[in-house]
């Protein structure tokens, strides 16, 4: 886990939350890390959100951006993806 803070002393809990098995696609999963009933933002990273590793030829992630824009913290980070494979 890495705790950080920028300019404007936002605090910042960047850590990696990997599955306890590995997971066979045969169409989709979709990863939503949200909870609108708390006080804190959860979010996915802005540069590169999703990553997977072993053989994953013919899978894609779309990643949704969000669709507001809070001028106090500027760009908000995606919130969910979505993994396909055919």
């Amino acid at each position: 886990m890495q705790i950080e803070t920028d300019a404007r002393n936002i605090l910042r809990l960047r850590f990696t939350l990997p599955f306890e098995a590995p997971v066979v696609l045969s169409n989709s999963l979709l990863l939503d890390v949200r909870d609108p009933d708390l006080g804190v933002a959860f979010g996915l990273e802005i540069a590169n959100p999703v990553t997977m590793t072993g053989n994953h030829a013919g899978c894609s992630v779309e990643i949704v951006e969000p669709e507001t824009f809070v001028a106090s913290y500027g760009k908000q980070p995606p919130t969910s993806a979505t993994i396909m494979c055919r």
